[in-house]
């Protein structure tokens, strides 16, 4: 075969790859924009949510700002342009916006509330959010409150309780919390079962450890990647994780029970943490394990169909990390297990192992909303303050 032939087939060849890129690239942005793909999306058409349409062009919104940088707790969602109207994160340490919260600085008792993406809560709108209606279960019990939503995807207990103590340095003193909210479960476990206990997720450690340790040429394919995922939709949604798992992958420890019971240990450990700091701030903790898909009875078909087996490795290690957690948790009067709080509920309130639909931030809410109205009842005024 000559030069030449070998030449016009190479460019045929290229002209054939690029054609199919631009081809799966238009279908991309149209999944994006019309797309009922993802469990995620297919709950919330399962559920009749009447603003789907208006909802995802703004949960798209709220995130094309990509995250932003802070010291010490690493990052959150940049605060959302202005034209996003049902999805928002505020310029108050990129803090979820919660609608029936009081403002900071009116008197009203403040709760602070962490947690990973489940909290965060980009499943729903800001109203229908799990922390907005802790805020609306309060107010309609006559104990308005301003609740701040700190929650931020991937987070678990070992990076709140190092963003709740930078929090506690950083804001006036007027604005420090009465009580502090510590929703858990989803992602400590998680961890647990794949990653070294305590840790957070895998490509987030190896990519501080590359720039640190200066691997200049793992950062620089790293950010060619970040480049083309800019201009590429198809490349941000189908391949951007693939890409990043080649480079930054591999580090997993999976289903090892010594691991798994570590990781218990280091929950006990933080909410310990947590509660010594709370004790010289006059600040009161609550600590909730969160319902999960697998602590549900009676799941609907929706939820059935996207349940892993009770037998799964992944289910069967997530299920003992929660009662062993469960057991270890019990003898603190601060600590609520909130397992089963959705049994009985007909909704479609999950659409993976523990994110959930669009509704269920209510009942969530109202719950979480009881349990702290006997810790506001007798608020201390001087939280913030170091106690005598």
């Amino acid at each position: 075969m000559s030069k030449g032939h070998i030449k016009q087939y190479f460019i045929v060849f290229l002209i054939t790859i690029t054609l199919l890129y631009v081809c799966l690239e238009l279908y991309a942005r149209y999944q994006v924009k019309y797309g009922r793909s993802g469990n995620e999306v297919k709950i919330l058409y399962a559920e009749k949510f009447p603003e789907i349409d208006n909802f995802l062009a703004d949960k798209r919104l709220a995130t094309d700002a990509g995250l932003t940088y802070y010291d010490y707790f690493l990052f959150a969602i940049a605060p959302t342009p202005e034209k996003s109207k049902l999805v928002r994160f505020t310029d108050y340490y990129s803090a979820r916006y919660v609608p029936e919260s009081e403002s900071l600085g009116s008197g009203a008792p403040i709760i602070w509330i962490f947690g990973g993406s489940t909290i965060q809560n980009m499943e729903t709108t800001d109203e229908l959010s799990i922390a907005n209606q802790i805020a609306v279960s309060l107010k309609n019990s006559g104990r308005s409150a301003a609740v701040v939503n700190f929650g931020v995807g991937g987070f678990q207990s070992s990076l709140e309780s190092i963003k709740f103590q930078e929090l506690l340095r950083q804001v006036p003193a007027a604005e420090r919390p009465q009580v502090v909210v510590f929703y858990d479960g989803f992602n400590d476990a998680g961890v647990a079962t794949r990653l070294r206990a305590g840790s957070y997720q895998n490509d987030l450690v190896m990519k501080i450890e590359t720039l640190v340790e200066g691997h200049h040429g793992k950062m620089f394919f790293y950010s060619l990647g970040n480049l083309v995922g800019r201009i590429s939709v198809y490349w941000r949604n189908r391949l951007a994780f693939k890409y990043a798992d080649a480079l930054f992958g591999g580090k997993y420890i999976k289903y090892d029970r010594d691991n798994m019971i570590k990781g218990v240990e280091i929950y006990e450990t933080n909410s310990r943490i947590i509660r010594g700091v709370c004790r010289e701030f006059g600040i009161k903790p609550v600590f909730l394990l969160q319902p999960m898909i697998f602590t549900k009875a009676d799941l609907t078909e929706f939820e059935k169909s996207i349940s892993l087996p009770p037998d799964n490795r992944k289910m069967v290690f997530m299920t003992e990390f929660y009662r062993l957690a469960g057991q270890a948790m019990k003898k603190y009067d601060d600590f609520y297990n909130l397992s089963d709080i959705l049994n009985g509920s007909e909704r479609n309130d999950f659409y993976d192992l523990g994110h959930t639909g669009p509704y269920t931030g209510i009942a969530i809410g109202e719950h979480i909303g009881k349990i702290l109205m006997p810790y506001l009842a007798d608020t201390n005024k001087t939280a913030g303050k170091p106690f005598n």
